[in-house]
């Protein structure tokens, strides 16, 4: 179900100039704190894919052999690609603040191929790199312009929002600080009014926090899980391989550690409010820096390849609603690499939903440490390799233009036991897609071997997943490279 996500649509105007600031939904705090927290799953999901797909469009053979551009080029990915990750490890550590209120975990994203009347940090849109993009990227992850006392930083950022608001995309509002979300979350998981903690929070801001309803709301004491029960469920940098080394604090208040994690997040995305970006690789800074270098030398825009805007694979089973305006990809064997992308991605989700709900000191704790290992150090490496390819492959048959990774998501079923139907229904459909491209692909070739690679990985976990999905081929199957839920038969 959509999020609303409203709450911090108030972008770039002041609350006091705002006619209307829409409240946070929930009774409590811990409710309210909890919608937010999975707004902020959805937002950094959302990043994270289109920072990837960005950088996956980017060419590494462009200006092969002048040394200063192909740097700049690699550069770049490098960079798009860095904080990609450290989106992932904000949304693992979303996913730990939600296990500390006692909720469920939360992977879903904001699907831009179906209708959706909520207003994020921008509609999901996934596109080449290039200025227009890089625009939105500085423009979400900007701290407050008032706090920014670099007179340069400040004209790239004003030209940047330009190009924001005069872009097809700009309808209603502006670009929406992502910073403004985690504001109300760090304001709910305080103490009271008067504390801190390691942030202290402008008096602006606050003047939002009031305008949003949120004055005197704070969780208590009792809305976090025992300290025991936190650590039989979070994740953990050991286990996925994601978190920085700044974030390993040693609180084991639950409050102060939620505090250092919040405020951790902000400034990986900002940086310290008023510090230059010199100083600083806060994915403001980086995406500045980038943008700057571009605006400086448009023509390196044609580093990035045409890949295609919100692709998708389209098939007769498809139940969801494709965005107008979305691209499909035809191409025979093109469109199987895609549905290859959209069947690992879904698998890799439902592994992070199945690993963080299962007790690491429990009976399945192996179950648990095999399904973080599926996904951090398998099904990251298989995305990573099919959205490298898919950009270097024609769109459709007897076109220059490239193929993307579609990051096709779908809903999943709210209990483990259909979870793990689903993911023997997909194990299904990648080994029917490899098998139709293994056809095509020449032995030894880096195609070959990659599918060589998913299949062996297949085989070795598939008993494991049968031995757990009880509903066997009643619930879910594969239809026509789509996983679709069907009646049971008779």
């Amino acid at each position: 179900m959509p999020i609303n996500s409203k709450i911090f649509s108030i972008g770039w105007r002041r609350p006091e100039k705002q006619k209307e600031v829409p409240s946070i939904p929930g009774r409590t705090a811990r409710l309210k704190a909890i919608n937010l927290l999975q707004i902020a799953a959805e937002v950094e999901h959302a990043l994270m894919a289109q920072y990837l797909y960005a950088a996956y469009s980017l060419d590494e053979a462009f200006a092969q052999g002048e040394g200063e551009t192909t740097s700049k080029i690699d550069r770049w990915k490098r960079d798009i690609r860095a904080i990609a990750r450290q989106e992932m490890a904000h949304f693992i550590t979303v996913q730990n603040l939600l296990i500390s209120l006692g909720a469920e975990v939360y992977v879903n994203r904001e699907n831009n191929f179906s209708e959706h009347p909520d207003r994020y940090p921008f509609p999901v849109k996934f596109e080449q790199f290039g200025l227009d993009a890089l625009a939105r990227y500085v423009v979400t992850e900007s701290p407050n312009p008032d706090d920014i006392r670099n007179s340069e930083t400040r004209r790239l950022l004003r030209k940047a929002t330009r190009r924001v608001a005069q872009s097809k995309m700009h309808v209603e509002t502006k670009v929406n600080r992502v910073g403004l979300l985690y504001a109300a979350l760090y304001w709910l998981f305080l103490k009271d009014d008067n504390s801190t903690g390691p942030w202290n929070m402008p008096a602006s801001v606050k003047d939002y926090i009031y305008a949003t309803g949120l004055e005197h709301l704070h969780l208590k004491d009792t809305d976090f899980v025992p300290q025991a029960e936190y650590d039989e469920f979070c994740a953990t940098g050991d286990e996925w391989e994601v978190f920085e080394d700044e974030f390993h604090v040693d609180e084991t208040d639950p409050r102060a550690r939620a505090l250092r994690a919040i405020h951790w997040i902000m400034l990986q995305g900002e940086g310290p409010s008023g510090q230059p970006c010199s100083t600083l690789d806060s994915h403001f800074c980086l995406f500045l820096e980038i943008y700057r270098e571009l605006d400086k030398d448009p023509g390196l825009a044609a580093a990035a390849r045409p890949v295609p805007v919100n692709p998708v694979v389209a098939d007769t089973d498809r139940n969801e609603q494709v965005e107008p305006g979305a691209q499909e990809i035809t191409n025979p064997e093109s469109k199987l690499w895609a549905t290859l992308f959209n069947v690992r991605y879904q698998m890799l989700l439902l592994d992070v939903l199945l690993a963080l709900s299962i007790n690491r000191h429990g009976p399945e704790s192996d179950l648990r440490k095999d399904l973080t290992s599926w996904a951090a150090r398998h099904e990251m490496e298989h995305l990573k390799q099919i959205g490298q390819l898919l950009p270097t492959l024609p769109r459709a048959q007897g076109s220059t233009a490239r193929a993307g990774a579609p990051f096709e998501t779908v809903m999943f079923p709210p209990d483990n036991t259909k979870r793990w139907d689903q993911q023997r229904v997909l194990i299904k459909g990648s080994y029917e897609v490899v098998r139709k491209l293994r056809k095509m692909a020449v032995p030894h070739d880096i195609r070959f071997s990659l599918l060589q690679e998913i299949e062996d990985f297949d085989r070795d976990r598939q008993k494991r997943v049968e031995e757990r999905s009880s509903v066997a081929r009643k619930e879910y199957e594969w239809r026509n490279g789509a996983n679709q839920r069907i009646t049971e038969r008779s």
